[in-house]
Order: structure tokens, then C-alpha cells, then sequence
């Protein structure tokens, strides 16, 4: 049975990416193992063979990568993984405290919607893309997305509000 999952690692730029992205977070802040290892609950030695990218025995772990990103606000080994499995990360506020009125809430969704609509159809107006409104259409959507989760968070706590908590 052929693994797909090996193919992506075993391509040498879609791993070097990866490791170089990881190795970068170890030299992101001065003493970043040791700060790391406290909170991996790890020694600062293990922490750095991990991230060694001459190493490939070791093994950086996918809840270690998340708190090493959430300690340095650093998300470039996030945003190779996207990319070496065809994803793009957006980062948006989707805070679970989202405050609002629903309709306030749904009134800036859809004028973002609008938004994005009335960038797209300006950008094929004359039947030519240019690099600068590929860069605004992909502004607005990326604003439409957030918005979304905004939305998502406002009708969630208008549900609990309403019906008490529940699962999704």
C-alpha cells in the first residue's frame, strides 16, 4: 500500500522547508531551548537535536511545535506545513469572546462579501489580473473569512444565550 504521507516528507525541499522553518523557531529568541525545554518539560538538549535539521532521527512533535509557535508568536513552521500540503493559513481574531449584536455582526460579514464581490468583478472588468488586484481580491476575501468566523463565534453565543450550552 503506497503511504502518500511519505512522499510529501521524502521530498527533499517540502522537508528541508519544514526542519529550516523548526530550526529557525530554536534561533528565534536568545536561550529559545532552554525556554522551550521548561515548557515541553524536556531538556534543552533534546529540545535543540529536535530541531537540528542534521539529525532526521529526531523528531520535532506536533503539540511541541504548537506551544514553541504559541511561546514566540513565530508561525513560519505553521505556514511551510500549509504550504507543503497545499493549504494557505490565515490568521483571523476568532476569539471565542466575541462581543456584538448579531445583526451588527451579520451587517459586516455581508458588506464584506460585497466587498469582495465588487473587488473581483473590478479586477475582470477589463478581462486582466493584475498582480496588484490578485493582491486586494485576495485582501477582501481573506477580511470576508474572518468576518465569517466573527459571525460563527456571535450565533454561537446567541444559541448558548438562548438554549444553554451545547455541543457542536
Amino acid at each position: 500500500m503506497h503511504n502518500h504521507e511519505d512522499d510529501l516528507m521524502q521530498s527533499p525541499r517540502n522537508y528541508n522547508a519544514v526542519l529550516h522553518s523548526a530550526h529557525l523557531l530554536l534561533k528565534s529568541h536568545p536561550h529559545a531551548a532552554e525556554v522551550f525545554a521548561c515548557a515541553l518539560g524536556k531538556t534543552a538538549n533534546t529540545v535543540r537535536n529536535e530541531l537540528n535539521p542534521n539529525l532526521p532521527s529526531y523528531k520535532l512533535g506536533l503539540i511541541d511545535a504548537i506551544e514553541m509557535m504559541a511561546t514566540t508568536q513565530c508561525y513560519s513552521l505553521l505556514y511551510q506545513i500549509n504550504a507543503m500540503l497545499g493549504f494557505v493559513a490565515v490568521p483571523v481574531d476568532a476569539s471565542p469572546k466575541a462581543e456584538g449584536k448579531l445583526l451588527d455582526q451579520f451587517c459586516s460579514w455581508q458588506a464584506s462579501v460585497g466587498q469582495t464581490c465588487q473587488t473581483i468583478y473590478d479586477a475582470i472588468e477589463d478581462d486582466v489580473i493584475t498582480p496588484t488586484e490578485l493582491n486586494s481580491i485576495t485582501r477582501a476575501g481573506n477580511i470576508k473569512v474572518a468576518h465569517w468566523f466573527k459571525m460563527q463565534i456571535v450565533l454561537q453565543n446567541k444559541a448558548e444565550a438562548d438554549h444553554g450550552s451545547f455541543k457542536r
